[in-house]
């Protein structure tokens, strides 16, 4: 519905409901602490919104508080990440966008709850939970820089499967023979067509430093995989044009299920590149971060017992 609203909104907000919480904090409106906690229960996706609210409520229930952060801390296990979802990101002080380099959304995210916690619970009780999940999640370095921590005297061990991964065989890459790279019209037309037949794909979206300060940016590379094939959409390119709009409706509407790894980031950078809507129902979307791994390189470790290399994770997505 957020994404529908903002999309028939005459401005790029892509944060409709933002705007309508704003307005309603602005006019003096306060919310329950119980109907806080039953809203972020029934919808862990928006922890972040219930954060603010009680923040914002300049609300002082010490049992709301504890049941607040425990439901916040299952949903950033999850990368559930703040502001993504209905939050109204950037409430508290310590809220910004924070690059790839720099930890991205899991770290802005740990960083604003850690500001709520330090401002909403009790005596800052619980503070170290955060701190721990931050090592879980693979960003303690960068966390600790972001919030002036000092290294911690002993390591906190990672929830995640224990692996050997210098020891593992790599993953190959894909034969070159198998990938396409897609830069015009005709061939985009023909990569829709094989993604509208295939039984499932599977997606996802890299962007540059300058879509980091939006989280439902446009994105600069769409990769797609159907069967062997993996095509690599220039989406930077081909921005604006009707076919990249008839490509990604295609991708995300349709029967076959789409497979993704923390999908949400995609789904809102793929929405923004959607024509009006169709009424076309969309695909079901299988979310592999959400089988228990905290991240892909774990997953990779886990299941098909090999070593991922992210070296490129954070190259220069916009570079032609």
């Amino acid at each position: 519905a957020d994404g529908a609203l903002g999309r028939a909104l005459p401005t790029r907000d892509r944060q409709p409901i933002r705007l309508v919480l704003e307005a309603l904090l602005g006019g003096g409106a306060l919310f329950e602490p119980a109907a806080l906690v039953d809203f972020a229960r029934a919808e862990p996706q928006s922890y972040a919104t219930a954060l603010e609210l009680y923040a914002r409520g300049g609300l002082s229930d010490p049992a709301c508080a504890t049941e607040l952060w425990k439901i916040a801390l299952e949903a950033l296990g999850r990368r559930l990440h703040a502001g993504e979802a209905l939050g109204v990101y950037g409430v508290l002080a310590a809220s910004r966008r924070r690059r790839k380099s720099e930890g991205g959304a899991t770290v802005d995210s740990l960083v604003h709850a850690r500001a709520w916690g330090v401002a909403c619970l009790a005596g800052g009780d619980g503070l170290d939970a955060i701190d721990a999940l931050a090592v879980t999640l693979g960003v303690g370095a960068k966390y600790r820089a972001a919030v002036g921590a000092p290294e911690p005297p002993l390591p906190v061990a990672k929830s995640a499967p224990v692996v050997a991964y210098a020891s593992l065989p790599p993953l190959e890459p894909v034969p070159t023979s198998s990938v396409v790279w897609v830069g015009d019209a005709a061939s985009l037309d023909a990569a829709g067509a094989a993604v509208a037949a295939a039984s499932r794909i599977a997606v996802d979206t890299e962007w540059g430093e300058s879509a980091d300060d939006d989280a439902a940016a446009p994105p600069a590379l769409i990769q797609a995989a159907v069967g062997e094939r993996v095509y690599l959409v220039d989406a930077l390119s081909l921005r604006g044009t009707d076919a990249l709009g008839r490509f990604v409706e295609r991708l995300l509407h349709g029967e076959g299920p789409l497979l993704g790894f923390a999908f949400e980031h995609d789904r809102l950078r793929l929405e923004a590149l959607l024509p009006a809507a169709t009424g076309r129902p969309r695909r079901p979307v299988v979310d592999l971060q959400r089988a228990g791994h905290v991240g892909l390189r774990d997953a990779c470790a886990t299941w098909l017992g090999l070593r991922l290399d992210k070296s490129e994770q954070c190259s220069d997505w916009e570079r032609r």
